[in-house]
C-alpha cells in the first residue's frame, strides 16, 4: 500500500482528535511567548522571536505549503512530499507529535500541551509572510 496514502489518513485522524483542543479560544500571547522560549533557537518568526538559522522561516507558514520556503534548502522528503497548506489544525497536529504526521521529518521537539499547541498555531497564523 501506498505509504503517502496511510500517512495521509494518520494525518487526517490526527486532525480530527485534535479538533475539540482547538475549540477553546486560543491565546497568541501565551503563543508568542512560547514560541521564543521553545522555537526560535531554530525558527525565525515575529520580530525579536529568535535567530532561527536550523528550521525554515515561518513567517507567513499559515496557507503556504509544507517545504516552501524558498530560502531554506534542508527540507526533509515527507515534508518535500507534503501537499496540504498548513492551517492552525494541522500546525497543532503535526505539534504534537510530528514523526508521527511526517516520519522522517528533522523536527525533533514535540508540544505536549493542547493548549500550548492552539496558542503556538493562532501565534503563528497573525505572523505574514514578508513583502
Amino acid at each position: 500500500m501506498n505509504t503517502r496514502i496511510l500517512t495521509g489518513a494518520a494525518f487526517g485522524a490526527l486532525l480530527a482528535l485534535s479538533a475539540p483542543a482547538l475549540a477553546s479560544a486560543a491565546d497568541v500571547a501565551n503563543g508568542q511567548a512560547l514560541f521564543r522560549q521553545q522555537c526560535g533557537i531554530c525558527h525565525i518568526a515575529g520580530k525579536g522571536d529568535g535567530e532561527g538559522g536550523q528550521g525554515p522561516s515561518l513567517k507567513g507558514v499559515v496557507g503556504r505549503k509544507p517545504a516552501s520556503d524558498e530560502n531554506f534548502g534542508a527540507y526533509t522528503q515527507p515534508l518535500m512530499d507534503a501537499t496540504a497548506p498548513w492551517t492552525e489544525a494541522n500546525i497543532a497536529v503535526f505539534l504534537a507529535d510530528p514523526q508521527k504526521v511526517y516520519p522522517g521529518t528533522a523536527m525533533p521537539i514535540r508540544v505536549g500541551s493542547p493548549t500550548d499547541r492552539a496558542d503556538l498555531a493562532a501565534y503563528l497564523a497573525t505572523i505574514k509572510a514578508a513583502p
